[in-house]
């Protein structure tokens, strides 16, 4: 009797599973057919209107803001042919220093990006690294000595993804300053704060720096707090590699492991669900940001604040730049940078398409078009035409 009543509990677990897998499957069927004709969610929540705090950007910046108008360009790109490339990122060759992966010093390499359907490329753009790793800043071609740095960190936005090495943000902005600033790009394709604080910990990011005075800019973009809280999609591309920002028993913010070392069971759900085609029709996002997670975004950033000053001094200034269109997170982040007397310019609400003639994004980052205005702004922003340098928010 007993045997016979295990026998039907065996069944029934076994039509159990199977229909659950049938309706998995539909349903897989079903995201897949709805990605693959774009037929959208019924309804899309739009963001919030933000108001800008930075009273330079304010007094310029009085123009309607249109946050998707690159996403529809950008969609029209169908990336095939990428030489040490990774969905559409410049992943430089890297190497292994103190249990962090980072560029390789010293790379003299050309990469190319093509259009699917036809042979042309969307950009052919030259990659340099300094003896660090840093993508290279040409000199500017002064005989003026340089006798203050320019120091720029952030990710890809920073770095200078499908542009030159003399057209991205570091190089315009020095172009625009004055003549005794020397430019250097941390920037990290797909880094984070986290990424970030690793780099000058423990890669020797700040090292190689002669000019002791100065001015470091630290450029977000949203995604960067969907890194930090590691949203499944991120952590499946390519954050489970990265840096996770812990902290010690001293109560301080370090980087020394990854995400793949500290959460082996999150990483392999992650990878499964990144893969669900109702999830990416959802445009599912988990885990959502939190107060918590601003909070420690904040503390992360002056994390980075002391290891520069700890290195120049703390008469330097440290300068948080919200990025153009991409700061939708920026009012929830700001009140901790006020606690910290962290500077910021805020410019989240700055449509980028207003301020350029040509298309300001290629491959949803900044285009060398829109790369030269913001230098402008940013030179002039940051008092840094003059000799004397202005303080925007203490």
């Amino acid at each position: 009797m007993k045997s016979k009543k295990l026998g039907f509990y065996i069944l029934g677990l076994f039509f159990s599973v199977v229909i659950f897998a049938f309706g998995l499957g539909l349903a897989e069927l079903t995201g897949f057919l709805l990605l693959k004709f774009q037929i959208p969610l019924p309804f899309i929540a739009s963001s919030p209107k933000l108001e800008s705090k930075s009273p330079t950007s304010e007094m310029r910046f009085k123009i309607k803001s249109n946050v998707d108008s690159h996403v529809k360009y950008a969609n029209k790109l169908n990336i095939v042919d990428i030489t040490l490339f990774n969905l559409g990122q410049t992943w430089l060759p890297s190497h292994m220093k103190n249990g962090l992966q980072i560029n390789q010093p010293n790379i003299q390499m050309e990469a190319i990006a093509k259009w699917k359907t036809r042979g042309e490329p969307v950009y052919k753009i030259k990659l340099q690294t300094d003896e660090v790793g840093r993508r290279l800043t040409p000199e500017l071609q002064t005989s003026i000595f340089k006798s203050r740095h320019l120091i720029f960190m952030g990710c890809s936005y920073t770095f200078g993804e499908g542009i030159d090495q003399y057209e991205t943000i570091p190089y315009n902005t020095a172009k625009n300053s004055a003549k005794d600033y020397k430019a250097y790009n941390l920037g990290l394709s797909g880094g984070s704060p986290d990424e970030t604080l690793a780099a000058i910990t423990r890669a020797d990011f700040l090292e190689k720096i002669p000019e002791k005075n100065g001015i470091a800019v630290y450029t977000f973009i949203d995604g960067q707090i969907l890194r930090t809280v590691g949203d499944y999609r991120l952590v499946a591309k390519w954050i489970k590699a990265r840096p996770l920002t812990e902290k010690n028993s001293a109560g301080q913010w370090v980087a020394e492991r990854t995400w793949s070392q500290a959460f082996p069971v999150r990483v392999l759900l992650s990878n499964i669900a990144a893969k669900s085609y109702v999830l990416k029709w959802l445009k599912f996002m988990w885990p959502i940001p939190k107060e918590a997670d601003f909070q420690k975004l904040a503390e992360i950033l002056n994390e980075i604040k002391k290891e520069y000053h700890k290195k120049f001094g703390a008469k330097n200034r440290f300068v948080v730049m919200f990025f153009f269109e991409f700061g939708k997170f920026s009012q929830n982040i700001i009140p901790y940078l006020e606690k910290y007397e962290i500077e910021y310019l805020d410019y989240s609400t700055v449509n980028l398409g207003t301020l350029v003639d040509k298309d300001p994004y290629i491959l949803n980052h900044p285009s060398a078009a829109a790369t030269s205005v913001i230098g402008q702004i940013l030179a002039e922003d940051l008092g840094l035409k003059s000799q004397s340098e202005t303080v925007s928010n203490f």
